[in-house]
């Protein structure tokens, strides 16, 4: 078995909170939720984006708030579904109203019950494209990779482009926006994610994690143990 990831939901609009669109969620299935709250005023601990629990999904954080140097604060967070529902996901700023917020919802099958094995995050102030994230050596062949990006004060027509061999779950391109979105995952092991980029200035963030997948046995496994016939 091997991860797939499907985007499901997303939303740009908010300032005191921001929600999804509406969608579906599946009993069993795994969920992350790239949230951004936009343009704090002073390079504190930002107005951190958290999203609410519900459609059968509690939300844990995976990375310490990443703030850019003009406060924007992007964090990355999971949560596996224990009872599907239809509706949105609202994520709400813990110190007040932004200038905008931004979140993208993918839902992932395939994964382990307790699916995060690595997460690792890269923050850079530079035009070089494309940036990558180094994760360490993956625990299982058959494990996959997820990553989040963030491009803040980018010129309104740049737009990331994901690895060749990733598969891009949702690029955020609002209208008027200085600032980008973007998920991508790939289904086998890789420990560099990268995004490119035309860029003549600004920051971009990401995080990047290991997917694991639930450990099964073979037949001719169990047979070496006394267990098979």
């Amino acid at each position: 078995m091997a991860i797939s990831v499907t985007n499901v939901a997303s939303g740009t609009t908010g300032t005191a909170f921001v929600q999804s669109s509406s969608f579906t969620s599946v009993t069993g299935n795994l969920y992350f939720a790239t949230c951004i709250a936009n343009k704090n005023t002073a390079a504190t601990a930002g107005y951190s984006p958290v999203p609410a629990t519900g459609l059968g999904i509690a939300w844990t954080q995976i990375n310490t708030n990443i703030v850019s140097t003009i406060f924007d604060t992007m964090a990355l967070f999971y949560g596996v579904c224990t009872a599907g529902a239809t509706g949105v996901i609202q994520v709400n700023f813990n110190t007040g109203s932004t200038t905008g917020g931004r979140v993208i919802i993918d839902s992932v099958t395939g994964a382990s019950s307790s699916p995060i094995i690595q997460a690792v995050s890269n923050s850079v102030a530079t035009t070089v494209s494309p940036v990558s994230i180094a994760l360490a050596a993956f625990s299982d062949a058959g494990n996959g990779a997820y990553a989040a990006w963030f491009c803040s004060a980018a010129s309104p027509t740049n737009l990331f482009a994901p690895k060749s061999g990733w598969t891009t779950g949702l690029i955020l391109n609002p209208a008027g926006s200085n600032n980008r979105e973007a998920t991508e995952w790939i289904a086998t092991n890789d420990t560099t994610p990268n995004e490119s980029w035309t860029l003549s200035a600004g920051n971009v963030y990401g995080i990047a994690v290991e997917v694991g997948i639930p450990i099964t046995f073979a037949k001719n496994s169990l047979m070496l143990l006394g267990c098979g016939t």
